[in-house]
């Protein structure tokens, strides 16, 4: 059976996308008995001014000691102020995550930065 890729951080009870802030956020928590695969960071400068992104990967292994990675750290994405509007960054590299492992992003100003995380879940029985 084909999997249908999804928004990840879409937020079903606010109807919104989870957005970074200026402190770290979890965009996108894996559900408890899920395997979710990454396929896709999506970014966006909304921002007239260059401004920068930091993505981190916090993994809950069996030991229950959590490991962080950093998966793209200090992303620097042009503003509108260019010719062809604001900038885009874009991580395209299928990543496994496992329940309760967490994609975590801060950005320089708030608002500045939209961001789509692309995926599949699968619910583990």
């Amino acid at each position: 059976m084909a999997k249908d890729p999804k928004i990840l951080n879409f937020n079903r009870t606010t109807g919104v996308l989870t957005q970074p802030l200026i402190t770290e956020t979890d965009l996108y928590v894996v559900p408890v008995s899920t395997k979710t695969t990454i396929t896709g960071i999506h970014c966006c400068n909304t921002n007239e001014n260059t401004k920068s992104i930091s993505f981190k990967l916090s993994l809950k292994p069996a030991s229950g000691d959590n490991i962080v990675i950093d998966i793209a750290a200090t992303q620097k994405i042009e503003g509108t102020s260019t010719v062809t509007g604001g900038g885009l960054w874009t991580w395209e590299v299928p990543y496994p995550l496992e329940a309760g492992d967490k994609i975590i992003a801060i950005q320089e100003t708030n608002d500045a930065i939209d961001v789509t995380l692309i995926g599949f879940e699968e619910v583990i029985v």
